[in-house]
């Protein structure tokens, strides 16, 4: 039988579903599903836990103040430590990616596509920092390069479920439902028992 067509009588209940999928899946949220140490942990593999920056002693001091005041829930705090800690080890990819989340957190969207734009123009390939680039594009409404990074993401790590979800959602939020289902399909290529494709493809 052949696959279903997106329709525009189903694009409430499959942004519903989208939105469902992306916030709160076992494993689709953006803080689970980037992981720092590289490359996500195999099915039935436990989350690997980020490695502390290498850089100066000082620089660690901060990223450990930083990682106590999140344990608080003083994310303005994470922030401040953050960035002394990036002023004392500028070369830490680590680090930036760190600050460009907490910046993303709070919703100072330009000021981490700032930072997300030099981890990239120094690790073009990283699919964490692709991924944050393409939430954060998304929030400030440049849907043409948040679609281009979580394409580039998906071109790296092509196993990863949840970052078929975060372009399928973009485009069902553009009304681009011919592009929505055809990112569906390539996740059901990838992995064919996929529940949440199957039903945002109505089959």
């Amino acid at each position: 039988m052949p696959p279903t067509r997106v329709t525009m009588t189903m694009v409430p209940w499959l942004a519903l579903a989208a939105a469902a999928l992306f916030l709160f899946p076992s494993c689709t949220a953006l803080d689970k599903i980037a992981f720092p140490a590289g490359a996500p942990p195999s099915e039935g593999e436990a989350p690997r836990e980020a490695p502390p920056p290498t850089g100066t002693s000082e620089s660690y001091y901060y990223y450990s103040m930083a990682e106590i005041a999140q344990v608080r829930g003083d994310l303005t705090g994470a922030q401040g430590f953050l960035e002394k800690a990036v002023a004392a080890d500028p070369k830490s990819i680590y680090l930036k990616e760190e600050l460009a989340s907490t910046y993303r957190q709070e919703g100072r969207f330009e000021d981490a596509e700032k930072i997300l734009s030099d981890v990239l123009a120094l690790s073009p390939d990283n699919v964490k920092a692709l991924v944050e680039m393409g939430t954060v594009s998304q929030a400030l409404k440049r849907m043409d390069a948040a679609a281009k990074a979580y394409s580039r993401a998906l071109a790296l790590e092509p196993k990863r479920q949840e970052i078929y979800f975060l372009l399928g959602n973009l485009y069902l939020q553009e009304d681009r439902l011919d592009d929505a289902a055809g990112v569906y399909r390539r996740l059901l290529a990838v992995e064919p028992g996929s529940y949440g494709a199957l039903f945002l493809l109505g089959e």
